[in-house]
């Protein structure tokens, strides 16, 4: 018999952004759907966006608040033990679960809404026909959740939640950072809520079942409990059966869709969108069609720019244009040992990673998502380790300054994966760079902007999640990104890329950039990298590029 398994998802936030108040995870919330859960002898896990300490909010622990059953757990030891030891996201986000049920509180309104490792476990909990299920504030954390056919989770779904006259009966107008209630109308789903406020009111719609307030824990772990024992009746097979968090891969995968057609690509069968601008030019659409297809476009800097045509196993034209992108980099310390030993020898010996302390060096991790391009549209990962100039001194944080001011950046590329065919048969077979084909999806909706990564196999890798930086007074400027590499031949070879950059921002505060990794082959890449200190985030929602083809290094030294 397998066992029922229940993931229970509560905040890290004990503190509202407005004021010296402290709010958390409103304690009934958890408890009643926990005591429920485990009466049953359900397996029972406690999560949380960061893992570790789960804050309760002193509202909740109140005399009028704090009803029998969540006194009882309030104080016992081993489940205070639970909630100061929760498991972060990243640790579950692999893991098969029956019911995935997010708590409440003010503190979700912060944590829960655009965190992309939730949002990937709540999408693909609920596309294999398990349970979701949200109360009071928790149901913020399906406001941003995608189904893989792009549409909103709760789009037309009859949905409860926290109101905003509730609101204002708790005190917390002011206080929240956005409106409950309204948003998850503006997401167009059949809200409802209870006639007597602060009173109890779940609503199932399929496998989503919402409950409305604190006032709902008793009703809502009933109801969890009854439409899951449904579930187990009309399909047992599938209980502990879900699927961890993945995405479809065919898309990735070669297979020819009904807007895309096959082409041959220096003998790699590749599938293109069909009249996209690969399909008619082959990298080389005359910029007319560009400004016509695309007005919106400012054209002037690709006018100054001559391509010219080149044979690498296919016929192309150097340089490729990107005309409309958006991008995040983070730059962090490394461990200079680990950064040594992924530069093979060839290459070490005319660029260095450059030092910023004693066995530090630097990563640069980029997620790109071109959105407009003579390749049509993709998105790709880079991991680069920061190097001096070929045949230069390695002076550091000087190195590493004089490159930044004269606008001409070094690095050795150790990952780039890419999410279309095309892509990655043109890098590989081009360029010779460590392309190779995953699921990759973007998102600016909001305040961030958040590239999530899946392995070849579609499940969950890491996400990389930047805040929006005011980009007001931003004035367009070029940068030449470098980069030294060995062709298939062992040759030493040289590319670059032009980025004019149109809106750009940057900061160091290492809040505004967070890496989450889990168990794929990308995370423990980056865990053996030895990350430290973030020294810079940039981040850049519209840039033009032009890629240049790469050629054979003039060693000076010799």
């Amino acid at each position: 018999m397998n066992i029922i398994k229940i993931l229970i998802i509560v905040t890290n936030t004990g503190m509202y952004a407005v004021g010296n108040l402290k709010t958390g995870l409103w304690l009934s919330e958890l408890t009643h759907i926990y005591h429920a859960a485990k009466q049953k002898g359900y397996e029972i896990t406690i999560a949380s966006p960061n893992g570790g300490n789960v804050p309760i909010d002193p509202e909740s622990l109140k005399l009028f608040t704090l009803d029998k059953i969540s006194k009882e757990y309030w104080n016992d030891l081993s489940f205070k033990a639970l909630l100061e030891n929760s498991k972060s996201l990243a640790d579950v986000s692999r893991q098969q679960f029956d019911v995935v049920y997010l708590a409440g509180g003010h503190g979700t309104m912060y944590d829960f809404p655009n965190d992309t490792i939730m949002q990937s476990i709540i999408s693909n909990q609920y596309e294999s026909g398990k349970m979701v299920a949200a109360i009071c504030h928790g149901v913020g954390g399906l406001l941003n959740v995608k189904l893989s056919d792009g549409t909103y989770l709760i789009k037309d779904k009859k949905i409860t939640g926290f109101n905003w006259f509730e609101e204002s009966l708790a005190n917390r107008k002011k206080k929240v950072p956005f409106n409950l209630e309204a948003a998850l109308k503006d997401r167009g789903s059949a809200y409802e809520k209870a006639f007597i406020p602060m009173t109890s009111k779940v609503v199932v719609d399929g496998n989503l079942v919402t409950g409305q307030n604190p006032f709902s824990s008793k009703e809502m772990a009933k109801v969890v409990m009854r439409e899951l024992e449904e579930q187990i009746t009309k399909a047992p097979k599938a209980i502990s059966g879900a699927i961890a968090t993945t995405r479809d891969v065919s898309n990735i995968s070669g297979i020819i869709k009904g807007d895309q057609v096959m082409i041959d690509l220096a003998g790699h069968q590749v599938p293109v969108l069909k009249g996209g601008l690969y399909d008619r030019f082959r990298s080389n659409p005359p910029l007319s069609v560009i400004a016509e297809e695309r007005p919106d476009i400012d054209l002037s800097w690709f006018k100054t720019i001559q391509k010219q045509k080149k044979e690498v196993g296919f016929t192309t034209y150097s340089p490729n244009f990107y005309y409309r992108n958006s991008s995040i980099t983070a730059i962090y310390t490394a461990d200079m040992k680990r950064l040594k030993e992924l530069i093979p020898e060839k290459v070490r010996d005319i660029v260095k990673p450059i030092s910023m302390s004693p066995g530090r060096g630097l990563i640069a991790i980029t997620s790109y998502a071109y959105h407009y391009c003579d390749n049509d549209s993709y998105n790709e990962l880079s991991i680069s380790i920061v190097t001096t100039k070929p045949n230069k001194a390695n002076w550091g944080i000087f190195s590493l300054l004089g490159e930044v001011r004269g606008k001409d950046l070094w690095g050795y590329v150790l990952k780039l994966p890419v999410n279309t065919e095309l892509a990655r048969v043109r890098g590989v077979v081009g360029y010779n760079l460590p392309k190779w084909l995953i699921p990759i999806e973007y998102d600016d909706s909001g305040s961030i902007m958040s590239f999530t990564y899946y392995d070849e196999a579609g499940s969950l890798d890491f996400s990389m999640i930047g805040k929006k930086l005011d980009v007001a007074g931003s004035k367009p400027e070029i940068v030449r990104s470098n980069f030294i590499n060995l062709s298939k031949k062992g040759e030493l070879i040289h590319g670059y890329t032009d980025v004019r950059g149109i809106q750009k921002a940057s900061s160091k505060k290492k809040n505004d950039l967070q890496l989450k990794l889990c168990s794929g082959s990308l995370s423990e890449f980056i865990r053996s990298l030895g990350l430290g200190k973030l020294i810079r985030y940039d981040y850049q929602p519209d840039f033009q590029a032009a890629l240049y083809m790469p050629g054979l290094v003039q060693d000076k030294k010799k």
